[in-house]
């Protein structure tokens, strides 16, 4: 846990000392059909505090990630290196350093994700699908273009359905190594 704090803050240190005011893209806060204003506010007021705490947030979005992982056993050991990729990763542009509207969207999916992987082992799988199908949408009511999302679930919707005797164990894991 310490190795991953310590690498997040250090991929991020200068986005944390000397974040930059002026946005490229000024769509950072703007929804599909809103403005977060608060986040707005706060950026361009306190911009040193909110980098920080975006860095925190990225932190915690990456042990859910490797959490997600590990309880589906779809590496063979338990390691930190999911975790790790997504804070170098994420450390790597200052757009997706600060939590945005793609952010917080991005997010939505990364659960909606979690909860596909889970359908298989629930006892109420179309209830699952079904929050899953919401978290997709508000997700891309964050971001639209997320709404692309939604036919990949449904593969994997009707896949589950037809072949239920075929595990998401043994078909998905290539395609997440792939990646």
């Amino acid at each position: 846990y310490i190795a991953i704090v310590f690498i997040s803050f250090a991929c991020k240190l200068k986005y944390i000392l000397h974040p930059m005011v002026e946005l490229q893209d000024k769509k950072y806060f703007e929804g599909f059909y809103f403005v977060l204003f608060g986040l707005k506010n706060f950026y361009f007021s306190h911009p040193n505090v909110y980098v920080f705490l975006s860095t925190i947030f990225t932190i915690l979005v990456g042990f859910y990630l490797n959490y997600i992982m590990i309880r589906e056993k779809i590496f063979s050991q338990k390691n930190y290196f999911v975790a790790l990729s997504f804070v170098m990763l994420t450390g790597t542009f200052y757009s997706s350093s600060i939590v945005s509207v793609y952010f917080i969207g991005a997010i939505f999916l990364m659960i909606a994700f979690g909860m596909i992987l889970k359908i298989e082992h629930s006892t109420k799988p179309r209830q699952m699908a079904f929050y899953t199908g919401a978290l997709i949408s508000l997700s891309s009511v964050f971001y639209f273009p997320y709404i692309l999302f939604f036919a990949p679930f449904l593969l994997f919707i009707c896949k589950d359905t037809l072949c239920s005797n075929v595990s998401f164990n043994t078909t998905f894991p290539p395609f997440v190594k792939l990646l």
